[in-house]
């Protein structure tokens, strides 16, 4: 994750953004992926669910809902924040890529905004991880950064596609970037079918920082 400094930032960008309204794009590939089925007796998992918006909506589309995060700050927010949830079934600390999920296996995996915070090599075990803990046919909902965002190329490259951010309030955190053709073979190898991929690019700080994501949809083979 990095220093403590980086530990201290996502740690308090938590507790003062509590956000509960969805990713407008992750909102529309549940909608267009659960609106007309019945998942009452279904399993989701969010990975690194900070304050919870991806909870809620997993929630909302009927699933017993679980999540994991690395920091303790978003177990307590969120338990905060859907304390008479029954279907909010466990919230776990730790990091995914190594814990150990019992015989829980999940049908969906909201995976936003995170899977990228390592090394290439990570990336691919925690797919594999992933695909592991997933019903066949599950779906996943995953995000990358593209290699056009702005922090790319900004620090020391450690591999590939990784590096070692020096760029404020970044400095000492690992992302790894990809392109479409990466992506799409990342997810072939570990063992899922991409059945639809969109792009989102926006500019922020005064036009000075373009973000730039995919985000797919697969499904396990």
């Amino acid at each position: 994750m990095g220093n403590e400094v980086l530990i201290n930032f996502w740690k308090d960008t938590i507790k003062k953004n509590v956000m509960l309204y969805p990713n407008e794009r992750i909102a529309q590939f549940m909608g267009r992926k659960f609106s007309n089925s019945d998942n009452s007796n279904k399993k989701a998992l969010d990975i690194g669910f900070g304050s919870g918006r991806h909870l809620k909506i997993a929630l909302d589309y009927g699933f017993d809902t679980y999540g994991i995060d690395y920091f303790e700050e978003c177990k307590i927010v969120a338990e905060k924040t859907f304390n008479d949830t029954n279907s909010l079934k466990n919230l776990y600390v730790g990091d995914y890529n190594n814990y150990d999920f019992g015989d829980i296996k999940f049908d969906l995996i909201i995976f936003c905004g995170t899977i990228f915070l390592t090394t290439e090599d990570k990336v691919y075990s925690g797919l594999n991880k992933l695909y592991n803990i997933t019903n066949k046919d599950g779906k996943m909902i995953i995000t990358f950064r593209s290699k056009d965002d702005y922090l790319y190329k900004q620090g020391k490259q450690v591999s590939k596609n990784s590096y070692l951010l020096d760029k404020k309030p970044y400095k000492n955190a690992m992302y790894t970037f990809y392109n479409k053709e990466e992506i799409e073979q990342l997810l072939d190898d570990t063992g899922f079918n991409i059945d639809y991929i969109e792009r989102e690019d926006y500019w922020k700080d005064n036009l000075s920082s373009h973000n730039s994501w995919y985000i797919v949809s697969a499904v396990k083979k």
